[in-house]
């Protein structure tokens, strides 16, 4: 990159280290596709949520490149915060359902705990373990990802409405049973409804931020191309 009315041996100073930072951002893609070829049919070791009782594979710092570790780890934050809301969802379901002015069926104590003992395995391997997996790739998000991630956002502001139809510990039931006088209650309904009204927020910011990743996805491969292009 030339500099308008620059000495000429400090553009050339400047075009030399350019020139090798690009080799040597060549070299490191270039290195980083031979690790993954040689590792391809390895099993990943599995390390999470501990060496002892491990059952997934949750490796940021080392399976994920540097320019998507801060986004692969929001994710994983999200789907942390999601467990909270589910289990604090459990909590104040049934114990609304315990008490005798809410009488509940059998089966809406079934739903709730299914949100817990199989939502939060599903969301682990839905939303945050393809966009792990998709940041291995360098970015490389599908379109069904997206879909999950829009599907979690309605899902979380339906819950923070507080409809009992669907066991969702949110506004609507909290405002009920603050004026059934039961306040003990209300007050864990009003935290479950923050909690479900905080999620849906960042899974609004979490749409941007994988539309971001992607983003930077393809601008690697349009100046990979381009460079392929012009050798």
């Amino acid at each position: 990159m030339a500099v308008a009315g620059a000495d000429p041996t400090i553009q050339h100073r400047i075009q030399t280290k350019e020139a090798r930072v690009r080799a040597l951002e060549k070299e490191l893609d270039e290195f980083d596709s031979n690790l993954k070829a040689e590792s391809k049919g390895a099993r990943p070791i599995k390390n999470w949520p501990c060496q002892s009782y491990a059952f997934a594979r949750n490796a940021i710092d080392i399976d994920i490149p540097i320019q998507y570790q801060k986004a692969t780890r929001k994710f994983y934050y999200l789907w942390w915060w999601t467990v909270l809301c589910t289990l604090v969802n459990w909590l104040a379901i049934i114990w609304y359902g315990s008490m005798k002015d809410y009488s509940l069926p059998i089966q809406d104590y079934l739903f709730v705990s299914l949100y817990v003992v199989v939502g939060t395995p599903l969301s682990w391997m839905f939303l945050y373990k393809r966009f792990y997996k998709a940041m291995q790739e360098n970015g490389a998000l599908s379109s069904l990802f997206f879909f999950f991630l829009f599907a979690h956002l309605v899902w979380t502001i339906i819950m923070a409405l507080g409809l009992i139809s669907i066991e969702g510990a949110g506004w609507l039931i909290m405002a009920k049973v603050f004026v059934d006088k039961h306040n003990m209650l209300g007050v864990i309904m009003l935290i479950s409804a923050m909690l479900w009204s905080i999620n849906a927020l960042i899974s609004i910011y979490m749409m941007k931020v994988a539309q971001y990743s992607y983003g930077m996805y393809l601008a690697n491969r349009h100046q990979q191309m381009a460079e392929n292009f012009t050798a």
